[in-house]
């Protein structure tokens, strides 16, 4: 590799920055952006004495540089490519964003539907229930000037009473399940409970058994080459030796391409089963607490109502 595939190496990156693809050097960090790529330039030239062949860069050498950096150079040294680089760099922000997508999407359909149930409950308690009271009240002043009706035995109404308590109480919790999910890393927590950690997986399977193909094809060994994709993607030791078993069962192209197949099917279903999932999980848990306190606010009267008429013989 040479000082002009360096050069052009770093072209490439800066470009991709410029075009906002979400490139990281590292799992725990930011995003990549041009003035980190700059010093990362810098750093690497001043760590490397000779930049004639940098197909195999020394620990020694680049131990203080970010490990997913040190890995897109050596592949792009090996391969050439630049493509296979930016999916490394990238997929793990481009996936995440996508499975962060499908978590607020569902808070946004559950906070519309708290918006609406709201809504409907303030009409009802400032337009209808007044209504319901003054009748109530009117039917038990009756009851109690005649000493041959019976006293309600039911009072629907008193419900009511506690129900303000209730909804505050439910208002907190929903803010706070929300400031968890937003602030406190609730969506990591939420996401991995709902299949998004096996999401990632499928499609990092399916995004690195071709790169580990391409490094193979251009003269690395099997495992130098799975080594260098999972730095180049990031993962961790678990996922690394995954990769090598399969790795090891697929021998030819044409059988790697099929399990990267299946594997991207693999995700695609995944990411079906989620969306589903969580909008259940969410409308089910929090929208039926929901319905709950409306049903007892509407009902509850209407029942105590049907007492009183009963108690009157109507």
């Amino acid at each position: 590799m040479t000082q002009t595939e360096l050069k052009q190496f770093h072209d490439d990156l800066r470009a991709a920055v410029a075009l906002g693809v979400p490139l990281e050097v590292s799992n725990s960090g930011p995003k990549l952006t041009a003035s980190r790529l700059k010093k990362l330039e810098s750093q690497l030239d001043k760590s490397v004495s000779s930049a004639s062949d940098l197909t195999q860069l020394r620990a020694d050498q680049t131990g203080e540089l970010p490990a997913r950096y040190v890995a897109a150079v050596e592949a792009f040294s090996r391969t050439k490519k630049m493509v296979p680089v930016l999916e490394g760099l990238s997929w793990r922000t481009i996936h995440a964003k996508k499975v962060s997508k499908i978590l607020l999407s569902a808070l946004a359909y559950l906070a519309l539907l708290s918006l609406m149930a709201s809504a409907g409950l303030l009409f009802y308690l400032l337009k209808v229930f007044p209504e319901i009271r003054e009748f109530d009240t009117d039917t038990n002043l009756g009851a109690a000037n005649n000493p041959l009706v019976d006293p309600p035995a039911h009072d629907g109404l008193a419900i009511m009473n506690v129900l303000p308590t209730v909804l505050t109480v439910l208002a907190l919790v929903l803010a706070g399940f929300f400031i968890w999910i937003v602030f406190f890393g609730g969506a990591r927590i939420l996401v991995r409970l709902l299949g998004g950690t096996k999401y990632l997986n499928s499609v990092t399977k399916s995004k690195i058994l071709p790169t580990i193909r391409l490094l193979t094809e251009s003269g690395a060994s099997r495992d130098e080459a799975t080594e260098m994709a999972c730095r180049l993607f990031g993962t961790d030791e678990k996922f690394l030796h995954n990769i090598d078993q399969l790795v090891s069962k697929s021998g030819s192209r044409d059988q790697t391409n099929a399990l990267a197949a299946y594997y991207s099917e693999i995700a695609v279903q995944r990411i079906h089963n989620m969306n589903t999932a969580t909008r259940t999980a969410l409308v089910t848990i929090v929208g039926g607490a929901i319905t709950l306190c409306y049903g007892l606010a509407i009902f509850s009267p209407i029942v105590n109502l049907l007492y009183q008429l009963l108690s009157k013989g109507i």
